[in-house]
């Protein structure tokens, strides 16, 4: 009956940062010494490393170029300005000339574009 459990205690933020330096040394102090030990394999990997490191950041980038580039044209190809709500309207597909002149005759007739290509079908919503 007289059993207590003692519940752990709450360590402080101010205890748990020096326990992390404290580790943090230890690592360092790890590693510094296995590189002292190890200065030849270092020699041959590290320049290694750091090519192929170079070599997917670079391909890393040109494939977010080229997706980027992509995007970009396709945005091209499926959108249309308007000018009174001032900002590009998304279309389903690229209008075709036919498309467009009929556009031409709605807008005449007092519509938005946005209107008009909601009319055509052609709004992406």
């Amino acid at each position: 009956m007289g059993d207590v459990i003692e519940m752990p205690v709450k360590r402080t933020l101010k205890d748990r940062w020096e326990d992390f330096k404290a580790n943090a040394k230890v690592k360092a102090h790890i590693a510094y010494d296995w590189c002292r030990e190890h200065k030849e394999v270092l020699m041959v990997v590290v320049p290694a490393v750091i090519g192929a490191v170079g070599e997917v950041g670079k391909a890393a980038i040109k494939a977010k170029d080229h997706r980027e580039e992509r995007e970009l044209e396709e945005r091209k190809l499926c959108s249309v300005y308007d000018r009174s709500a001032g900002m590009y309207l998304t279309t389903t597909r690229e209008p075709t000339n036919e498309d467009y002149i009929k556009i031409q005759s709605l807008k005449r007739e007092g519509k938005t574009t946005g209107e008009a290509l909601y009319e055509l079908g052609l709004l992406d919503i």
